[in-house]
């Protein structure tokens, strides 16, 4: 049999402007949402960031009741991550697991399910979130297939379920197949279809942006004007290809999974930004001018690469270790969240979308530690004063 799961994630910055919120709701949001829920069969998986779930329960809690509504139909599987969508594997641990945390119970409360499977912000994997994923409840996480394909699974056998452990903790892992993400929703929908039936068996995942889905330039009159969206669940119901969630394919696969071992890494893209320049053009032309074999192997820089690239990211990051450390001998309920929309990733690093070159989203960043200094300072009898080395 030929599984189809289909994951949205959901995402806007703290600190975006209120009429981008505004626009990426009524142009991606609002009408996948309306669509799926009239259609009543399709199995959609949502992530949503803790920032978007407050500003949609704001501003059209209509729309959160509706998602209810299908996680009650077993229509809806929704995802963890950290809340205000940090990197997991760059803050303190205890952030981290504050932010899983902060998330999980928010998705309890609204939806009355725990989250079984987690969103990774930006795919950025290391072993060590294993030991803290699997404390919070998670049982498995959805990662880009070149993550696999780098350490040495072969392409036919990618469309599958596949287990990671570390110290003994152990979670599944769900690769999504890059050329879905590539044909979703820029081809025809048939043209799915075709690239499914090459295989004759396989759990074949399409995860990306639900921004994707309306949002980005030209595609609200592809998607919705031009039925595209609406055509291909047609489509694929009309096939033998089963569309599924995550725990239900969890649920249902009884064949052996392969233990892997994934490095530090996180997709092609974001490895090759997080190099300087010149590497960057390098490392480009040198996957260009390889074979599709071996194209598998080449990967760039981790994520932490960007402290190395931008001093402002730098500061960014050893200023919300320093200040986390404060709040831990010092723990405000208030402050602690202001430290986690600090964490949120945006503007760490810049993307395609602008990120730390934007001067909103690094101001939201900055305002919000300065809010969490400021409690932590008020509840101290003295404050005193240290010389460090601060940016390392």
């Amino acid at each position: 049999m030929k599984k189809f799961i289909f994951a949205v994630h959901n995402h806007q910055p703290v600190g975006n402007f209120e009429y981008v919120f505004r626009n990426a709701f009524e142009l991606s949001y609002r009408p996948f949402i309306d669509l799926i829920f009239n259609l009543e069969y399709p199995k959609i998986c949502f992530h949503f960031s803790g920032i978007l779930y407050e500003w949609i329960e704001k501003n059209f809690p209509k729309y959160l009741d509706m998602i209810l509504e299908m996680v009650k139909r077993e229509q809806v599987e929704i995802l963890s991550g950290g809340y205000y969508e940090p990197i997991l594997s760059i803050i303190p641990d205890k952030d981290a697991l504050g932010q899983i945390e902060k998330l999980n119970s928010y998705i309890f409360r609204r939806f009355g399910v725990y989250p079984k499977g987690l969103w990774l912000t930006e795919r950025v994997y290391h072993p060590k979130i294993i030991d803290y994923l699997v404390r919070c409840g998670i049982e498995y996480i959805v990662v880009d297939d070149t993550h696999l394909l780098n350490c040495g699974i072969n392409q036919n056998r990618i469309n599958d379920i596949f287990i990671t452990e570390n110290n003994g903790n152990k979670i599944y892992v769900f690769p999504i197949n890059h050329r879905l993400r590539y044909l979703i929703p820029y081809h025809p929908p048939y043209k799915t279809l075709e690239y499914i039936n090459n295989f004759t068996e396989g759990i074949f995942v399409m995860a990306d942006d639900g921004e994707k889905f309306g949002f980005w330039p030209e595609s609200y009159r592809l998607v919705y004007e031009d039925g595209w969206l609406r055509d291909f669940f047609e489509t694929l119901r009309n096939s033998s290809i089963v569309m599924k969630t995550f725990s239900m394919s969890l649920l249902e696969h009884n064949k052996k999974k392969t233990l892997v071992y994934i490095p530090i890494t996180s997709y092609f893209e974001m490895t090759e930004w997080a190099l300087d320049y010149e590497s960057a053009i390098e490392i480009d032309e040198f996957k260009n001018s390889s074979n599709e074999k071996n194209q598998r192997f080449i990967r760039g820089g981790i994520f932490e690469n960007f402290f190395t690239k931008y001093n402002a990211s730098n500061m960014i990051h050893k200023r919300v270790r320093n200040i986390s450390f404060k709040l831990e001998r010092n723990y405000d309920p208030i402050a602690c969240d202001f430290l986690y929309r600090a964490e949120c990733n945006c503007g760490w690093w810049h993307g395609v979308f602008g990120g730390i070159y934007l001067p909103h989203i690094r101001h939201a960043i900055y305002e919000n530690l300065l809010r969490c200094q400021k409690r932590i300072f008020r509840s101290l009898d003295i404050v005193n004063v240290n010389v460090f080395d601060i940016d390392l």
